[in-house]
Parts: structure tokens; C-alpha cells; sequence
């Protein structure tokens, strides 16, 4: 007697396939969130030449270009930071041979320190707006970020240590504003005396 391949056994055949898809999804999306604690960084700003420098969001979006190719950052993913009236983060990954294009909107606060604290604002993957805790978690482990940028995915939070960055003479940024509306933006460049 021939077998003969049955509707029922291919409509269970796809429900199984389907429930594995979305306990697999449901896995990646419950795993615990790293929680890091920030700690704004002191510098002795009395080792150092204070410089007050003037920008514009046009330079400093070359200076970000430049230092990302510079650095070589971005890892299995492709991103950009872009300052228009917010801090924009555009970004791309690939889920199940699709490139999936993400936007994330941030608020921008400068600390005492001269750091700076992005709030995330929105989050859009292609045209869906999710939650960004999920992917400030994703982004956290599979992008290249510099050591003075971390991400604090239950804050909605990435934190700027601008402060620890250090240029290739000794020198260091303290941020004094950053009103992008205004396209206001005021830094102390901090020289090393010696």
C-alpha cells in the first residue's frame, strides 16, 4: 500500500517549525539585560590647558565620520551617529537573510562632569517602533563601541565618557553644551601641561 503525504501531517509539521521559531525568538528577547552602573569619571583638570572651542553640528559629524573610519568601528554591524536636532543613530543587521535598517532617536543631557547621558527618545525598526532595551542589549554585544561609551539598556541609555577619551596628544574633551536645536555646541579642549 502507498503512503500518501498527508495535508495534517504537513499543517503539524509547519505549527512545530513555527513553535520552535517563536520559543527560539522568545529565548533571545527574555535573556537578563547587563546592568552597568556608570561612574562619571573625575579628571584633575588642573594638570591641563583649558581651551573653550566652538562647533558646529557639521564639524562635529566629520569629526565623529572621521574617527569611526579612523578607528575602525562597527564590528558584524553596520552604524552611524548623525547630529540633526538629536543625537541619530542609524544602524542595519541581518535577521534571517534580510537586512533589517533600525533608527534610534536620543536626548542629550551634558553631566557636571562634561560627559554626556543620551536618553533614548524612539526606536524605529524599519517601520515598527519597538521597545530599545532589546536592542540596546543586541547593540551592546555585537557592535565594535569605543571603551569611553557604554550602554545601559535598562536606563533606555547610552553614556558618553567624553572626559576619558584621549586624543593622540594627551589631550581630553569636557563638554560645556550641547543644544543641537540651537546648533549650539561648546567644548573645553583640555591640553596637558606637561
Amino acid at each position: 500500500m502507498k503512503k500518501v503525504f498527508s495535508w495534517k501531517a504537513a499543517f503539524w509539521g509547519l505549527v512545530a517549525l513555527l513553535f520552535i521559531m517563536i520559543i527560539g525568538l522568545g529565548i533571545f528577547l527574555l535573556q537578563p539585560i547587563e546592568h552597568k552602573s556608570y561612574t562619571p569619571s573625575n579628571l584633575d583638570e588642573e594638570a591641563f590647558i583649558p581651551i573653550s572651542v566652538q562647533a558646529e553640528k557639521t564639524a562635529i559629524n566629520d569629526l565623529i565620520h572621521r574617527y569611526m573610519k579612523h578607528e575602525g568601528l562597527g564590528g558584524s554591524l553596520n552604524y552611524s551617529v548623525v547630529l540633526n536636532n538629536e543625537v541619530e543613530l542609524y544602524g542595519s543587521f541581518e535577521v534571517f537573510d534580510q537586512q533589517l535598517e533600525f533608527l534610534m532617536l536620543f536626548e542629550t543631557r551634558v553631566l557636571e562632569n562634561g560627559d554626556l547621558w543620551l536618553k533614548e527618545k524612539s526606536l524605529h525598526i524599519g517601520g515598527l517602533e519597538v521597545p530599545s532595551s532589546y536592542v540596546l542589549k543586541f547593540i551592546q554585544g555585537h557592535y565594535d563601541l569605543p571603551e569611553w561609551v557604554s550602554i545601559h539598556p535598562a536606563d533606555h541609555a547610552i553614556y558618553v565618557s567624553l572626559t576619558q577619551l584621549q586624543l593622540d596628544n594627551g589631550a581630553r574633551i569636557k563638554m560645556k553644551e550641547f543644544d543641537l536645536q540651537n546648533d549650539d555646541i561648546e567644548l573645553t579642549l583640555l591640553v596637558p601641561k606637561s
